[in-house]
């Protein structure tokens, strides 16, 4: 779906929305974007509305097997602009299929089907995110399988701004809907086929004694950046469901690959029906790589929902909150020129130089011929560097494509900053740049720039841009006593880096002289060698560029290449190199 983006331990506890008599499941879980067509909207649009899904088994293993399900919901992310309301028909029916076999033909597909509800149904309205749950007149009893949902809605009040529910676009081909926007007659033939089906609370009786389930475990970064340090946070939610309170109830996290870790922590009181959130700070990232973090729950009633498990890389040179594990949409700034960006902010203790940026370029057929760039800004949408224009080629489209500064920037630690893609046509609007659900990350908004930076617009329904922040750390700068290191004459060596935390690491060829957090070193070289100076920053294995010099020594008719901290002598004899250190010498 295209989306036009022109301006437009720490405890946390909530209350249950439902009464803990009864648990309500989503089905599908995960969602992966918002809908105005597949489900009642509350416009003319949908004078009238039929739709059939089919839900799978897998879907439906938090439901227990012969439980009635005893109330419905949409799901909204956002109401009409005035009240709508309408009647509503809605059927289950029990299946074994693994795909889509109903036809299209209504009078056919619902025949078999349980009608549980025949009512009045009023649509949300609001910007917020909102529940209308109905009471089911029959019963209906779950076997286990999958089921198919069925639902005829014909309105009576209409608003003009429709609502947006949430769907899951995982299914291919599960969904078949027609509206009629003229009359209250509804479509007897469902042609629109499509994998965008609207989540759903299922509602039924509470059959757990002793449940506490993992709603979600959520990353700071998909890409966790080692200066970052310390920095890594995972937010774990639980949920007691079950029908007693609970007290001492051990949450873990655990690492397993690049960085492998574990630990614990106790919420001492969860009452029934009540959801908290536990927030694991720092977390190692001292080698780079890839790794699984998973969090846990002992085993209770309902041993299936007690865990949740997400990949992240960890790495010195970029930094990445979206996470290209979901259906992709589209996305664009509109019709005239402007930015679209992400948010980062540099270390709480270090500064960074940011480099570039890599943005997942949308399948967009029509953004081959536009002209795009890259861009930094500092927190106030000042700009601090830009690419040259490119011009997106056919061959670009659905692809990553790489932005480099010519130079570059050093943000002060603890800044925020704005990481983004321009787009300078002033022509039709098209949508270059992939957005992707926050699934296992935090969510990050996309910002809207203009592009003199004069207005900065968050935009929150549109899921996470797909750009990552390039960076590198500080390179170590030197000082020396002497102008120039030859054999035989002590020289004092002075490295600044400019990061915290960090280990100086003074080389001669592949000897390490010395590796300390100490910056200075007393060096008396003794033979002629290539040798380097750089940092490591300790406490996240962070290896900087490093600055590199070569030792002199009296041996006539060689050629050196001498790379010094304060005096270059390029190729010239060894003599006259000998010379000059000799000269010094005395």
């Amino acid at each position: 779906m295209k989306q036009f983006l022109l301006l437009l331990l720490t405890v946390i506890t909530c209350s249950q929305a439902f009464a803990q008599s009864e648990i309500v499941e989503r089905v599908p879980e995960s969602v992966q974007d918002v809908n105005t067509n597949r489900a009642p909207n509350g416009t003319t649009s949908h004078r009238a509305i039929r739709g059939i899904m089919l839900l799978k088994a897998s879907e439906l293993t938090n439901i227990p097997t012969s439980k009635q399900i005893s109330q419905i919901s949409f799901v909204y992310q956002s109401g009409t602009n005035t009240p709508a309301d309408g009647t509503l028909r809605f059927y289950l029916q029990n299946s074994t299929d693994a795909a889509m076999t109903k036809t299209g033909t209504w009078s056919a597909d619902v025949a078999g089907m349980t009608l549980v509800y025949d009512g009045a149904y009023n649509i949300p309205d609001g910007a917020g995110a909102a529940e209308a749950p109905f009471l089911l007149s029959n019963a209906f009893s779950y076997n286990g399988g999958s089921v198919y949902v069925a639902y005829e809605y014909i309105g009576n009040t209409f608003a003009t701004t429709p609502a947006n529910y949430s769907v899951n676009t995982t299914f291919a081909s599960s969904i078949r809907t027609g509206t009629n926007p003229t009359d209250a007659t509804p479509p007897a033939s469902l042609s629109g086929t499509a994998s965008a089906r609207p989540q759903l609370l299922f509602g039924f009786e509470n059959p757990y004694t002793n449940e506490v389930k993992m709603n979600s475990m959520l990353l700071g970064r998909s890409i966790e950046n080692k200066f970052f340090f310390p920095g890594n946070t995972v937010r774990v939610a639980v949920e007691n469901r079950g029908t007693q309170d609970r007290t001492n109830l051990p949450v873990t996290v655990t690492v397993s690959g690049a960085n492998p870790f574990s630990t614990t922590q106790t919420v001492p009181s969860l009452p029934a029906g009540e959801t908290t959130v536990v927030t694991f700070n720092n977390l190692p990232t001292n080698v780079s790589g890839t790794q699984t973090v998973t969090a846990t729950l002992p085993s209770d009633d309902n041993p299936a929902n007690n865990s949740k498990s997400a990949t992240q890389t960890v790495d010195c040179s970029s930094m990445q909150y979206y996470e290209p594990i979901s259906s992709p949409d589209a996305v664009g700034y509109g019709a005239g020129p402007g930015i679209v960006a992400a948010r980062f902010g540099a270390p709480a203790t270090t500064p960074v130089l940011v480099k570039g940026v890599n943005i997942r370029l949308s399948a967009d057929v029509s953004a081959p011929g536009n002209e795009i760039y890259g861009v930094l800004m500092d927190k106030d949408g000042i700009v601090l560097d830009r690419t040259d224009d490119y011009t997106i080629a056919t061959a670009d489209i659905g692809t990553n494509k790489h932005f480099e500064f010519l130079s570059p920037t050093q943000v002060p630690a603890g800044e925020l900053f704005y990481l983004g893609i321009g787009q300078k046509t002033s022509g039709p609007a098209y949508t270059p740049f992939y957005t992707y659900n926050a699934v296992n990350v935090a969510f990050q908004p996309i910002y809207l720039i203009m592009e003199n930076g004069s207005l900065i617009t968050p935009i929150s329904n549109k899921g996470v841009v797909g750009i990552e922040a390039l960076v590198d750390g500080l390179p170590v700068t030197l000082t020396t006593s002497a102008s120039e290191i030859c054999s035989g004459l002590p020289v004092t060596l002075n490295a600044v880096s400019g990061f915290a935390y960090p280990t100086f690491e003074f080389k001669s060829g592949t000897t390490v002289l010395q590796s300390t957090a100490a910056t200075t070193y007393n060096y008396s070289p003794t033979a002629d060698a290539r040798g380097s100076i750089r940092y490591i920053q300790w406490l996240s294995r962070c290896i900087s560029p490093g600055i590199h010099y070569r030792e002199a020594f009296a041996d006539s008719g060689r050629h050196y290449r001498r790379s010094y901290p304060l005096r270059q002598c390029k190729y010239a004899t060894g003599y006259h190199c000998h010379r000059r250190c000799m000269e010094q010498q005395r």
